[in-house]
């Protein structure tokens, strides 16, 4: 049968209830307008967002930075050729690979491609000391020869004469003397002297034969020649290509490239950049016009890699930059990664939809088709013929559209919570407020119940003292020793609800100083003496010797041993064996009792430290008490910084024990 409280809980919840339900299924039917044009807006949305970023990253900042790269260029024009272009067209921070150059004429100044002008064969001298050194090969005889035309006026024959005594020296096994000519034309006094091809040709037998003799300038002179780079020579860029690369073929057999990293490295990207202008140089020749300021596809002649030129028209000279694939599949790389994300992907294509940067022809193993693009874009005035495209991944409106649905259902969740977890805690407040009631009203009956037995008791001993109904002194001896019994029952009844209240009111004050635990222990037997001192009673005390000191109130630590001790007695059998020891355990004082009751079960032992907990709550228990001894020992040992353990099992009685720590 159920009772008004319950009843008024279960009116209550329904309330509640029907306050949850009808503001949900509001909510939810306004939901569930809300996401029909989700995905419209959606795609809407993204479209404006990614088209602003677009723009941004493929035509403001794209033709802002050529423009810059352009007035660069404009500001430097005035540079010689060949300077101009070691300049701008090598280096690995560079925007070009390579670089032709016309002069205002249309004619190309750099890289030089044109036949040089040599020595011929005419010239009588030369004739003669030439059958000398290859149809005689009397080489001695030709380097002598040689060496007394290096001494005249006229600079190209002297030239000539110098490598032609070299070359006959070298050939004679006279090296170190090949290596002193070298010198004399190389970096002698006749620099820029003569046929430059002939002094570029000096400095490359000169480190040869500095090789071969180890001479110890062989180092310095190869380091010289990587600085130099023949840059102080005019000479064919092809010619200028073979010497470098034979100059980094000697270090790499001597074994010194290792000490000419950087300047090898260098000297190696140059070697680069005038290959890609000679090759796209010997193809454009003087037929091409360098007035459109654009990029433009170009075929290099036996390579599978296109290159990229742009035309600069600047006043004195028209330059041609070139820019590998792979230079600008980088630059647009960037930009491509500024805009793909998990919605979309872009790529990047050239005036002959080449792919530039971004999503191949197949993602995911699916062709991409123009169905899904959603933005084309012209790259601007330096990419006129330039597009980028820019597609919606597969189910991005699906997955977008129920991520706003994800917030619309997480926001009802929350406001649908938030009204269930106020509904509960008003329904746990109002439950709680009925069990207080009822803890009150059992608290009351108890205290009624446990004041009430002492109270009977004395007051019919005391009537039947006070009507002589007793038989002699020792029967009044007897009723005077039971009423005192009860008086004291009663008083540590009164004393068990006055430390609960100070508790309570956080009002309980302890007097901590150093006391002996082992005084302790003997107040507290002393205190249960006449109670265990019974013959169903074994009661035994173990004290170690030496115990140190221990920071408490004395009184308190008393009234914990006594209200355990007083358990052990109320719920031991009727032969009770009960055992108080002390003892020191990792710089704590412990204090023990154990009992042989009927003991506790592991549920139970989790809930005997509550405030009026008691295992049997009826007023017919055998045990009595008001179920707050347990719940005072807690709060005192807890005051003194201490533990409290139980070791316990249903039948084989219990034992508390007490550490107290010795320490402050």
């Amino acid at each position: 049968m159920q009772t008004s409280e319950s009843r008024q809980l279960w009116l209550l919840v329904l309330l509640l209830a029907v306050a949850v339900i009808l503001p949900t299924v509001c909510l939810l039917w306004f939901v569930s307008v809300a996401v029909k044009n989700e995905r419209l807006a959606v795609r809407q949305r993204l479209v404006n967002f990614y088209t602003e970023r677009a723009e941004k990253s493929f035509i403001e900042y794209p033709n802002s930075y050529w423009q810059e790269d352009k007035e660069k260029l404009s500001g430097s024009a005035q540079i010689p050729a060949k300077n101009f272009f070691r300049l701008f067209a090598i280096g690995e921070d560079s925007n070009y690979q390579g670089m032709v150059i016309y002069d205002v004429n249309g004619a190309i100044v750099y890289p030089v491609v044109e036949t040089e002008q040599y020595f011929t064969d005419s010239d009588s001298v030369l004739e003669k000391i030439w059958e000398t050194e290859y149809i005689e090969k009397d080489y001695v005889k030709a380097a002598n020869a040689y060496g007394k035309l290096a001494d005249g006026n006229d600079a190209d024959l002297r030239a000539a004469a110098l490598v032609g005594e070299a070359r006959c020296l070298k050939k004679a096994g006279r090296l170190s003397e090949a290596a002193k000519a070298c010198e004399r034309l190389g970096w002698g006094e006749n620099i820029n002297k003569g046929d430059e091809r002939l002094i570029a040709d000096a400095r490359l037998m000169q480190i040869q034969l500095y090789q071969a003799t180890a001479d110890p300038r062989f180092f310095e002179s190869v380091e010289k020649i990587f600085e130099n780079r023949f840059s102080d020579l005019s000479i064919r860029t092809a010619k200028k290509l073979f010497l470098l690369t034979e100059s980094i073929e000697v270090a790499k057999n001597a074994g010194i490239a290792g000490r000419l990293t950087d300047l090898i490295r260098e000297t190696e990207n140059e070697i680069s950049a005038e290959k890609i202008s000679l090759d796209v140089a010997e193809i454009l020749s003087n037929t091409y016009s360098a007035e459109q300021w654009s990029f433009e596809r170009f075929r290099r002649l036996g390579s599978s890699q296109p290159v990229y030129i742009i035309g600069y028209n600047l006043g004195n000279r028209k330059v041609i930059g070139i820019v590998n694939q792979e230079k600008l599949s980088a630059f647009w790389k960037e930009a491509v990664e500024q805009i793909e994300d998990e919605m979309v992907f872009c790529r990047a294509l050239d005036e002959t939809d080449e792919i530039i940067a971004g999503t191949p022809e197949m993602w995911a193993g699916t062709r991409i088709t123009l169905g899904r693009r959603f933005l084309n874009l012209d790259l601007g005035k330096f990419f006129p013929a330039w597009r980028v495209d820019l597609y919606f991944r597969g189910g991005v409106f699906t997955a977008t559209a129920k991520r706003q649905q994800l917030i619309y259902f997480w926001t009802l969740a929350l406001v649908i919570g938030s009204m269930v977890v106020v509904s509960s805690l008003v329904t746990r407040s109002i439950w709680q407020q009925i069990r207080l009631n009822k803890l009150k009203n059992d608290f009351i009956a108890t205290v009624t119940h446990e004041l009430k037995t002492p109270l009977s008791s004395m007051r019919v001993l005391v009537d039947t003292l006070l009507e002589g109904r007793y038989e002699g002194q020792q029967q009044v001896t007897e009723y005077l020793q039971l009423v005192s019994k009860e008086n004291k029952r009663l008083s540590h009844l009164i004393d068990n609800f006055l430390t609960f209240s100070r508790m309570e009111r956080n009002k309980q004050a302890f007097e901590f100083a150093e006391v002996r635990a082992d005084k302790i222990a003997k107040a507290a037997a002393e205190a249960v003496s006449t109670k265990f001192n019974k013959e169903n009673c074994k009661f035994t005390v173990t004290i170690d010797n030496n115990l140190p000191f221990i920071y408490a109130d004395r009184d308190a630590m008393v009234t914990v041993l006594v209200n355990l001790l007083d358990n052990a007695y109320k719920y031991s059998q009727v032969n009770k064996q009960i055992e108080l020891k002390v003892f020191a355990e990792n710089s704590r004082v412990c204090f023990s009792v154990k009992d042989n009751g009927i003991g506790i079960g592991r549920r139970t032992l989790k809930k005997i430290f509550s405030k009026f907990y008691q295992a049997d709550s009826s007023l017919a228990r055998r045990a009595e008490g008001t179920g707050l001894g347990l719940s005072i020992v807690k709060f005192i040992v807890d005051a003194h910084k201490g533990t409290i353990e139980v070791e316990s099992k249903p039948g084989q009685g219990s034992n508390f024990i007490v550490k107290i720590p010795i320490e402050k």
